[in-house]
């Protein structure tokens, strides 16, 4: 299935619509501390590293959310968040 842009945007709207009421109780509780996300320390930069990742996250090795950073550098201020 090819999505345009249109359509893209449509089908978000409609997540947003659907699932307001638990996204917003999701960041309630980011903000009052109370969920934390575990991103696994192992990078992956770089488009070609997709594969790897998704390989590395299949294996069952992975202690959290598994990152591609597709850019191969960040802007400071993303890179002074890590």
């Amino acid at each position: 299935m090819n999505l345009t842009f249109r359509s893209t945007l449509q089908l978000l709207l409609v997540l947003v619509l659907l699932y307001s009421k638990h996204l917003a109780q999701l960041v309630d509780l980011l903000e009052a501390g109370k969920l934390h996300v575990a991103i696994d320390p192992k990078r992956f930069v770089g488009i070609d590293a997709v594969a790897d990742a998704v390989e590395y996250l299949q294996s069952g090795s992975s202690s959290g959310k598994v990152v591609v950073q597709i850019a191969k550098e960040l802007p400071p201020m993303a890179a002074s968040a890590l």
